[in-house]
């Protein structure tokens, strides 16, 4: 079995993160209950981990284009009220449709716009006049 920590949702006890270490055997692990900081290391290697918020999570996501795993975590998180605005999901569809604007993937970015309800697709419009008259 590879190095790594898994982490288990305290709901359900489902693993909900495997995070593999580049460190073959590990020698000692330890834990800061205060900061959630996990030390772990071996003869020749040390590696911290620290928790990271659920919308940082998301971000770092989408900024990988991760899509299909920042929705779900972002509707997991809109369900349980744990954002920090009311229309912190329909902000990620938005920004998810945009980057699939990008990607050229027309018919995905219309579906995230249409279930967002901060971002109408007529609001591109503006920014294409030549194209929109």
């Amino acid at each position: 079995d590879e190095a790594g920590i898994r982490v288990y949702d305290c709901v359900n006890s489902r693993l909900a993160q495997n995070i593999e270490l580049p460190m073959g055997t590990s020698v000692l692990m330890a834990t800061d209950r205060d900061s959630g900081m996990v030390t772990v290391c071996n003869y020749n290697r040390v590696v911290f981990l620290a928790p990271l918020g659920l919308e940082d999570q998301v971000c770092d996501l989408i900024a990988r284009q991760e899509f299909d795993s920042a929705l779900a975590i972002a509707k997991i998180m809109d369900a349980k009220a744990l954002c920090s605005s009311s229309c912190w999901l329909a902000d990620v569809q938005a920004e998810i449709g945009l980057s699939k604007l990008v990607e050229l993937e027309f018919e995905q970015a219309m579906e995230l716009f249409k279930e967002s309800t901060t971002f109408c697709p007529s609001s591109l419009f503006p920014l294409f006049p030549e194209y929109t008259k």
